[in-house]
């Protein structure tokens, strides 16, 4: 059975499952300890998906919420959204975006946006059938390691 809930608190074992879906979702992932984890959930929500038929409930897929309160309104973005290899194409994404959403309509967010790959089709799929629509804003990044 997989449980859907809010991240609220990790221990060793979680930051473990939690690097292991990042470096799923980017090679080029940072490394988190325990206590950098705590960080990010401080300002960030995370909500997981666990797979409770395993002892040590893993956590098998998340997706973080980041409201951002601005001059000009709220406004919510979805980062880091994957699921475990070995549980793609079982509706876990979708369980995690539901309830990813029902948050952000709690916390008085407008409008969500999001970014994917251009080649990750099976996320462009999920998020259009959630209602996501592509937007018609170029993103620009600056590398500043390199600064």
């Amino acid at each position: 059975m997989i449980e859907y809930g809010l991240l609220a608190s990790v221990d060793e074992r979680d930051v473990v499952h939690v690097q292991s879906l990042l470096t799923q979702l980017s090679k080029n992932a940072p490394v988190h300890s325990l206590k950098s984890l705590r960080e990010v959930m401080r300002s960030h929500m995370i909500f997981v998906a666990r797979d409770t038929r395993d002892a040590h409930h893993p956590i098998i897929g998340m997706a973080t919420l980041v409201i951002i309160r601005q001059l000009v309104g709220v406004r919510g973005r979805v980062e880091d959204v994957v699921v475990d290899e070995a549980y793609r194409r079982h509706g876990v994404a979708r369980m995690l975006m539901q309830n990813l959403h029902r948050q952000a309509i709690m916390g008085g967010v407008p409008l969500l946006a999001l970014s994917v790959r251009a080649e990750n089709d099976a996320a462009g799929e999920l998020y259009r059938s959630l209602g996501y629509n592509k937007g018609h804003l170029e993103i620009y990044t600056i590398d500043l390691s390199k600064s």
